[in-house]
């Protein structure tokens, strides 16, 4: 729709049947913000005195994107994440056993790096949080999913079990103290926040 042309020509440029026209290829290159030469060698067009220069392609790994209702059903065990069926591509070193989710309402946000309504994070459910790192944690008894800057106590720095405390970055959101272990299903580590309300 940006180009201008029809979703037919789109993949005879994609399956190499139609050659693309100087015009759209420098479009392109303005909508995703990258190099014309990158577009068709690999490569960042450089100066006569350096044409090696080559960007290192970072492939990343698709991951499963969950609403909210998933989450809590993963969180009990009714719910595996190979079955469910949505996906996201993430650039975020993480393990495979890591998931995505839109976020859904505004309690998710925080003075330090706003996280919003509609932003989309990835987390990895194998890594364990550094004091200050934000975690995906479910509220057993609540049923609430919550997504907080982790406070390790002295019982809690290596491992996430309690007690420890879930710190908001936003002041107003009370400091949530997990006192036993069944009171909270930790699901991961924040790896990736992506910013889409403005686009």
């Amino acid at each position: 729709q940006k180009l201008d042309v029809s979703k037919q020509l789109v993949c005879h440029w994609e399956l190499g049947r139609s050659e693309i026209t100087i015009f759209n290829l420098k479009k392109i290159s303005l909508l995703f913000g990258v190099d014309v030469g990158w577009l068709l060698f690999g490569k960042k067009a450089v100066g006569p005195e350096d044409r090696s220069h080559a960007f290192q392609i970072k492939r990343g790994r698709i991951v499963p994107l969950l609403d909210k209702h998933q989450l809590l059903e993963i969180s009990n065990g009714s719910l595996a994440l190979p079955e469910v069926s949505e996906r996201r591509h993430t650039l975020a070193e993480c393990s495979k056993n890591s998931l995505s989710f839109e976020i859904f309402d505004s309690s998710m946000d925080g003075i330090l790096g706003s996280i919003c309504s509609g932003d989309i994070v990835t987390v990895d459910c194998d890594r364990l949080p550094d004091p200050g790192d934000r975690v995906l944690v479910v509220m057993r008894r609540t049923g609430e999913v919550l997504l907080r800057r982790f406070r390790a106590s002295a019982a809690a720095k290596k491992t996430v079990k309690a007690p420890f405390k879930l710190v908001a970055d936003n002041a107003s959101y009370e400091v949530i103290e997990v006192s036993k272990a069944d009171d909270v299903v930790f699901m991961g580590t924040m790896v990736e926040h992506t910013i889409l309300q403005n686009f």
